[in-house]
């Protein structure tokens, strides 16, 4: 299996409350990366996980291909 480096833009948020037109300051977007084994490679996203054993994987996050801006196999 894979080890990666994958970095990406996800959405950003702000705080759940009201605000006031004329005072919102612009909220770019977040540059995420991620660190770990790739177990899904699809033409529409990338899964990675954490943690892998003989059998069993766990943290799991999947990642649109369209969010990566890139993606860097790492040497086992």
């Amino acid at each position: 299996m894979n080890r990666v480096h994958i970095k990406w833009i996800d959405s950003a948020t702000a705080r759940a409350v009201w605000e006031r037109l004329e005072d919102l300051e612009p909220l770019p977007p977040c540059h995420c990366e991620t660190v770990g084994f790739l177990v899904a490679e699809k033409p529409a996203y990338k899964t990675v996980a954490s943690t892998v054993s003989e059998t069993m994987v766990v943290g799991l996050i999947t990642i649109p291909t369209k969010a990566i801006t890139s993606i860097k196999r790492l040497r086992t």
